[in-house]
């Protein structure tokens, strides 16, 4: 959530050409253009208006957005693939653990010989020599999950040019 928030707050003039009797004085004279809400209203004032001093009627300084830098695309890239990294290093020691109870009861002959806390065992086991493994393993299928998913992002984004080229160019992605 944070990471959304990063970057300057951008304005942008709205309805001026609508407005005709808006003046801003020559500091606004484009639709669209960048501006200050606290300038814009000191600046731009309704003519048609007694003395010109109420605000413009149409024309505004209206929030559009945030202005982001860069890097906070890569920061985004860095939180999916900890989220993906950490997702799959929990199912993986999960299921690590699960396949140490499994292949203990598996391999022992006499099942009344099993130990009774299998479980726990599994999980010292999975902690003491199998942690590293997991972990490299869910930092393989977290990179290979985060290409994939920016690769559906790019499908989902050049559907709309549905062409031989884009969609040759999906085909061998």
């Amino acid at each position: 959530m944070f990471l959304l928030s990063i970057g300057e707050s951008a304005f942008r003039v709205v309805n001026l050409r609508n407005d005709t009797t808006c003046s801003c004085n020559g500091v606004y004279t484009e639709e669209g253009a960048p501006c200050n809400p606290l300038t814009f209203v000191e600046k731009c004032h309704d003519t048609s208006s007694v003395g010109g001093l109420l605000p413009c009627q149409l024309a505004s300084c209206h929030f559009t957005g945030i202005d982001n830098p860069q890097n906070v695309i890569y920061m985004q890239l860095v939180n999916v693939l900890g989220f993906f990294w950490a997702m799959f290093f929990i199912s993986g020691v999960a299921d690590m653990m699960l396949a140490s109870t499994f292949s203990t009861w598996y391999w022992t002959f006499h099942k009344n010989d099993l130990p009774f806390f299998t479980l726990t065992s599994g999980i010292y086991r999975t902690l003491r020599y199998h942690l590293g493994t997991v972990a490299f393993g869910a930092l393989i299928i977290a990179i290979v999950r985060v290409i994939r998913v920016i690769l559906e992002y790019i499908d989902h984004k050049v559907k709309k040019f549905d062409n031989p080229f884009t969609r040759c160019m999906m085909c061998f992605c």
